[in-house]
């Protein structure tokens, strides 16, 4: 059964189709860039997140970016909160935290 002012296709699903929001490829308002009905703009990124901003922390270095199991400083050790240095945690550590 047909219903004034819905379209065949819908599914009722949460969301809203991306309506208020920029489309990252053409820049519009009213669709996001998965919905886009332009051709791929290869030189159309999405904002960037840096630091603090990207929310991914990772629990070996305590850098922002990445999470530990793509960690580049993993073979190193983990890192201690105390004193900054890699191998051993702040539990362990032999630096006081006034050193650090």
């Amino acid at each position: 059964m047909a219903v004034a002012g819905l379209s065949l296709g819908a599914t009722g699903g949460g969301g809203n189709g991306g309506s208020g929001k920029k489309c990252w490829n053409c820049g519009e308002v009213g669709h996001q860039s998965r919905d886009c009905p332009q051709p791929p703009n290869p030189d159309a990124r999405p904002p960037r997140q840096s630091g603090r901003q990207s929310g991914r922390k990772c629990f070996n270095c305590g850098d922002f970016g990445h999470i530990s199991a793509d960690c580049p400083m993993a073979l190193m050790g983990t890192k201690c909160y105390n004193c900054g240095q890699f191998g051993h945690i702040s539990s362990v550590c032999q630096y006081s935290a006034a050193a650090a």
